[in-house]
């Protein structure tokens, strides 16, 4: 007999962890989060929340040629992803105690396209919390993407124009450093950036957020 929907044991088989999620309402996720902050977050503890690649624009959606030609397009042609997006920001917007602030790594568009770009924002300025994103590989064109979050405090165009959508922020006793890993690369301007911010950690705890693997 298959566990109930969203039982923590279903994640260790991917084909049940598949069937959660394709039944697990939005209640029993929250539900479950809280479960797993109760037994794991200690009293009077913060946290942050990772999520990634959104893809707004893409599946069903899309109004664009394909982004790329990996042969698997087909797995997500039906898929919408919106309301996949908002019901998971609903999610986080529902956690007590909420996050500090949610890191996003990347793709928050399929295409690239600036009304993609801006929707996900959209998506994820409904979070009442700090959200400090990166850049994806499918937000391709940089120019376009720094348009889009020229709005961002974080966002020093100038700078980003040279080395691509990089920067630091600080939070829950560490330094967090953003990477474009669209731009980064041995000896490059974005590379000795990295390499003057690892220096400068000191004794500080420092963690390092990208979209795609360096090379």
């Amino acid at each position: 007999e298959a566990p109930s929907p969203g039982a923590y044991e279903t994640r260790n088989d991917p084909e049940e962890s598949r069937r959660a999620a394709l039944v697990s309402s939005e209640a029993e996720s929250v539900a479950e989060a809280h479960e797993f902050l109760a037994a794991n977050l200690p009293a009077d503890a913060a946290y942050f929340v990772h999520i990634s690649d959104m893809h707004i624009g893409g599946g069903s959606e899309s109004r664009y040629p394909p982004f790329g030609d990996s042969g698997l397009e087909f797995l997500v042609a039906e898929v919408s992803p919106t309301p996949r997006a908002e019901r998971a920001i609903r999610e986080i917007g529902q956690l007590s105690p909420a996050p500090a602030f949610v890191v996003f790594t990347g793709d928050l568009s399929d295409h690239g396209q600036p009304d993609e770009i801006e929707q996900a924002l959209s998506i994820l300025a409904s979070l009442d919390v700090p959200v400090h994103i990166t850049r994806g590989n499918h937000e391709w064109h940089r120019e376009t993407f720094l348009r889009a979050v020229s709005g961002a405090a974080y966002c020093e165009a100038g700078r980003m124009g040279e080395m691509g959508f990089c920067y630091t922020f600080d939070g829950l006793g560490a330094r967090h450093i953003v990477l474009d890993s669209e731009e980064i690369h041995t000896g490059g301007p974005q590379f000795e950036w990295l390499r003057a911010q690892l220096v400068a950690l000191g004794d500080t705890p420092g963690l390092v957020y990208t979209h795609r693997n360096l090379k």
